[in-house]
């Protein structure tokens, strides 16, 4: 049978008399023989169940004052148009992928050429977030995501503009 590691003495307090918890003085470090692997005494207190039941029934909590965003990231190819023709099926593939919340849309918006050299891709993306740098610093993990390979994208030229989505 389980003992309780604590005893009960009446103290004089603010609001009259009242229990106070002192602790055992079995030198056990409150934990006695009997007591399991949790070191309490009984089972847990009906407050701490209830407490875990409701947080387990609170709906899951939404971003504070979540705005939406469209954030446009220009980044230059450090290969030609014709490797970025070859890769753009699977960018596409990979960007389409990455539109799961917060990320709602995510799409090629424009390729500039120019020479056989030089291409710059700019990619739309629209977020919801709280404020415009985790607006910014979401789209860039969508983008950096479907980039596959760094070496092929120019990172150090890489330009974003984010504004409130209409």
């Amino acid at each position: 049978m389980l003992q309780s590691t604590t005893s009960a003495q009446p103290t004089s307090g603010k609001h009259g008399r009242c229990l106070q918890a002192t602790p055992p003085k079995d030198g056990a470090g409150g934990r006695s023989q009997g007591a399991g692997a949790t070191g309490r005494a009984g089972p847990a207190s009906s407050a701490a169940r209830w407490r875990g039941v409701y947080w387990a029934r609170m709906p899951p909590r939404k971003l504070r004052s979540a705005n939406l965003y469209a954030v446009t990231i220009d980044v230059p190819r450090s290969s030609g148009w014709r490797a970025w023709n070859a890769d753009r099926t699977q960018f596409d593939a990979r960007l389409i992928a990455q539109e799961r919340p917060p990320v709602l849309g995510a799409a090629v918006e424009r390729e500039t050429r120019r020479g056989s050299d030089y291409v710059r891709v700019r990619v739309a993306v629209t977020v919801e977030a709280a404020d415009v740098a985790q607006a910014v610093t979401l789209a860039w993990a969508a983008f950096q995501a479907a980039a596959g390979a760094p070496g092929a994208w120019d990172m150090a030229a890489a330009t974003a503009e984010a504004r409130p989505a209409t």
